[in-house]
């Protein structure tokens, strides 16, 4: 498929992508690069009603080039369903599920709750929340390693506060005009996993 790749410098800064908006971020290593497939949340949207996929990639965390779009629905015949974003791994000897779901009582939104396993087809016992609720009213993740290091990739909706006036009446479409994020994950002595608290900063080079 012919892609146009765009080159983007944002010094690490918390949404990492500002040219449009994207949800939902699966992030993983190939090449020596980490790639990252987002969905697609149109400048438009009033509700959940992304067609297509970017593919965006760094080599730092914090140069990214937009290599376009890399699928469409109008390519997927066999798509009728929506569903939730999982996202697995593997460390130091056990294999992590993750998930978005009301993981723990008296939320007010979904969370990034995980669950680990010796085996990788489970089964999983599920052991605490990794990211609270944000501020999109949806909650999707991707979890990588790269270059020795542990970080987090999610969404919120920071990009269309930023951009939009609290008593605009576009306020209500907030859900459907995300923003991907990264900060660092840091895994515990027993395996277990510290709750991340999302930053500004992310990943920025001081």
């Amino acid at each position: 498929m012919l892609v146009s790749t765009a080159f983007l410098t944002c010094d690490g800064q918390n949404p990492f992508i500002r040219h449009m908006y994207t949800a939902d971020p699966s992030a993983h290593v190939f090449e020596g690069s980490v790639y990252v497939y987002p969905s697609h949340d149109r400048d438009s949207s009033v509700a959940f009603d992304m067609v297509d996929y970017h593919a965006f990639s760094s080599e730092n965390l914090v140069d990214w080039t937009d290599h376009g779009v890399v699928l469409s629905l109008d390519e997927v015949s066999w798509a009728s369903e929506n569903a939730w974003a999982p996202d697995c791994g593997f460390y130091n000897g056990k294999y992590y599920l993750s998930y978005s779901t009301w993981g723990e009582r008296g939320v007010t939104g979904p969370q990034i709750v995980y669950a680990t396993s010796d085996h990788v087809l489970g089964p999983y016992e599920y052991q605490g929340v990794i990211l609270d609720e944000v501020n999109s009213g949806t909650n999707h993740h991707s979890i990588v390693e790269y270059k020795g290091d542990w970080y987090l990739f999610y969404h919120n909706s920071d990009l269309f506060l930023e951009k939009t006036p609290e008593d605009s009446p576009d306020m209500k479409y907030r859900p459907f005009r995300r923003s991907i994020c990264v900060d660092r994950l840091y895994y515990n002595e027993d395996g277990s996993i510290r709750k991340v608290i999302p930053t500004k900063k992310g990943v920025a080079i001081d």
